[in-house]
């Protein structure tokens, strides 16, 4: 599944479009945080600083997230979601694009909108081919994950619908299960878009 850097910036400006995120929402470092089942509907949206979701806290995108620091999910709820699209993204995908390195771990569980055919892809940009750019851990499923230019690790039960890297390392239990229907989906900038950014085949 490759992208193009013009897919990759399209969607940056797609979420910039969305301005940065400020306070209150965001910090004065432009770092934003949830934790102890905190909630938030957000998008599209530039985030300066870190994203960070822990501790049974739930975000909903309702565009294209650009974080220009790094990501990290942890501790969600098991029996629940941690990140969603909204459900005006029907049967388009949508996107979480980070500059930096992205940590995902304990429970963490991706959702698409709800229509068939929808899923959340979160992608690190990041240019650096020895290093783990995304870590993924401990039972977190339901979601694509891409690093073109990174590497990428899965230990403890960490799962995918679908994971593209310059390398990806696999430890025991950890699993990636492609979907047929991935080979077809569309990566829309959010529910108000007329227009789908990518679309891609598997070969």
């Amino acid at each position: 599944m490759p992208i193009s850097d013009a897919s990759i910036a399209q969607w940056k400006v797609d979420a910039a479009s969305g301005a940065n995120c400020v306070q209150p929402i965001c910090d004065a470092s432009g770092n934003l945080t949830l934790d102890n089942g905190q909630t938030l509907t957000i998008g599209p949206k530039k985030i300066t600083g870190n994203l960070t979701l822990q501790n049974s806290s739930k975000l909903t995108l309702t565009g294209t997230i650009w974080v220009v620091g790094n990501i990290v999910f942890s501790n969600g709820d098991p029996n629940d979601y941690m990140v969603r699209l909204d459900a005006g993204y029907g049967a388009s995908s949508g996107m979480i694009v980070t500059d930096g390195t992205v940590a995902v771990n304990n429970n963490v569980i991706f959702q698409g909108s709800g229509t068939p055919g929808s899923y959340v892809m979160v992608l690190s940009a990041k240019d650096a081919i020895s290093e783990e750019v995304i870590s993924i851990d401990n039972n977190s499923v339901g979601v694509i994950y891409y690093a073109g230019r990174g590497r990428m690790g899965f230990a403890n039960n960490a799962k995918a619908l679908e994971a593209t890297a310059y390398g990806i390392d696999l430890d025991p239990g950890a699993t990636i299960d492609y979907q047929s229907g991935l080979a077809n989906a569309q990566f829309s900038s959010g529910p108000s878009a007329g227009w789908s950014i990518l679309s891609w085949k598997e070969l």
